[in-house]
């Protein structure tokens, strides 16, 4: 019986280790991390914050760029309301606004995490 072309990659693909996307993840990837970073409160903290928070990638300064999203140790929490106003106002006149510096917020979480490895947290790049 002939194989197809699914039964193919399927062979050929190495389990993913606990807590990393896929088989395929790249460097720097850990959902649980991320699962973590969702279950803490918005970085900025206002009376509008909900419960529900996104993980949001810091890119300044931290290896990412246009089309590169950098590694999760980058995660802040956001609410959704925080994560839209940043993507539309732009992240520097966002932390001059609510006064934070979210690359030091994932710098302290990522030191914090129980779930980032010694390698993964990195050096401040």
């Amino acid at each position: 019986m002939r194989q197809t072309r699914e039964d193919r990659l399927a062979a050929r693909r190495v389990p993913a280790a606990p807590g990393v996307r896929g088989a395929a993840a790249k460097p720097g990837e850990n959902d649980r991390h991320l699962a973590w970073v969702r279950s803490l409160p918005c970085a900025i903290g206002s009376v509008r914050c909900g419960a529900i928070t996104h993980a949001h990638h810091v890119r300044e300064r931290s290896g990412g760029g246009v089309g590169m999203k950098p590694g999760d140790r980058w995660a802040v929490p956001l609410c959704p309301a925080h994560h839209s106003e940043g993507h539309t106002t732009g992240w520097k006149t966002f932390e001059e606004r609510h006064r934070v510096d979210l690359r030091a917020v994932a710098v302290g979480l990522a030191a914090a995490s129980p779930y980032l490895s010694q390698d993964q947290r990195g050096a401040d790049e």
